[in-house]
């Protein structure tokens, strides 16, 4: 029986330890609203040729902001097509403590793409990228 409570302990112990939590999406925020051209949400990317964006990309899990050493990576499958890259928080203006999240999302040239979404090293979902001609 002990050892019973021993197992059931050390695995209880493991998934709070890990920090399991169920993501569910990412939530975008911007500085500014968008034109109606313009989309960035967890379910699609539209935008122009030719524009950047920049966004801080909030994991969300259980309903809830996940916790601040969350690591959020987007990367684009065509950077011909659309790039990402962090945002350089210093030059842009963005508040040091949204820094880790936040992104510049830039039009390169018109086609389609996917972005994946990494949070803490694992791929939770794929986002479909289109960037409109001019």
């Amino acid at each position: 029986m002990n050892r019973a409570k021993c197992i059931f302990a050390a695995s209880f112990m493991l998934t709070v330890l890990s920090g399991c939590s169920d993501f569910e999406r990412i939530d975008f925020q911007y500085s500014h609203d968008l034109p109606l051209d313009i989309r960035v949400s967890y379910e699609e990317i539209r935008l122009p040729s030719g524009v950047a964006v920049t966004a801080v990309a909030r994991p969300i899990a259980d309903g809830s902001l996940m916790s601040r050493e969350t690591v959020v990576e987007l990367a684009s499958e065509n950077p011909g097509v659309l790039g990402v890259a962090f945002a350089l928080p210093n030059r842009l203006g963005v508040s040091t403590e949204n820094a880790d999240w936040t992104f510049v999302l830039y039009a390169a040239s018109a086609g389609s793409t996917t972005v994946t979404v990494r949070v803490d090293g694992d791929v939770e979902g794929e986002i479909p990228a289109t960037v409109l001609p001019q």
